[in-house]
């Protein structure tokens, strides 16, 4: 991304946090793009700012923070300041960390799945808008893998955006 492009989001990212915003961030690091140096600053700027960054692993995780440890990664996440992490282990598992203390969810099995396309950006699209109507991150999180595992099941990005009631019933359980 150009200089000008990262400052707004930075400046985007300051604004929103000091008005209680809940800024989440998906560094989504695609070498084609930008070098692993380039990224690693950005997300160094953005993460004091974020309630959460959603980093992927092994891809973002290894290029951004040096491991292929999911649980590693949330840890380095939190290091540069943000309050909470979710990292991603594609159909896998989900680690997240935050003022809760540490959570591994597994990914749930669909059936009828035909395209990944979008997978990544369903769980930090749903938790970034359960964050915002006040759900804690636990619930957010699980509310976003559920919508992602149900995202699978219709060709392209978009094309199967599940409702808040299927989105639910598809989510990890919440433990005692």
């Amino acid at each position: 991304m150009s200089d000008s492009c990262r400052d707004a989001i930075l400046a985007a990212a300051r604004i929103a946090a000091d008005a209680g915003a809940a800024v989440v961030y998906d560094p989504s690091f695609r070498a084609r793009l930008t070098t692993a140096e380039r990224a690693r600053a950005a997300l160094a700027e953005l993460a004091p700012h974020c309630a959460l960054v959603t980093p992927s692993c092994p891809a973002d995780a290894r290029a951004l923070l040096g491991t292929n440890d999911p649980v590693a990664a949330a840890g380095s996440v939190l290091a540069l300041g943000a309050r909470a992490a979710a990292v991603t282990c594609g159909a896998e598992r989900v680690v997240a960390t935050g003022p809760d203390g540490p959570l591994t969810l597994p990914v749930p099995t669909v059936s009828g799945a035909v395209d990944a396309t979008g997978a990544g950006d369903v769980p930090t699209g749903t938790t970034a808008a359960r964050l915002a109507l006040g759900d804690p991150l636990p619930t957010a999180v699980r509310l976003g893998i559920g919508a992602a595992s149900l995202s699978v099941t219709g060709r392209g990005g978009t094309a199967r955006i599940p409702t808040l009631a299927e989105t639910r019933a598809a989510a990890p359980a919440e433990r005692p």
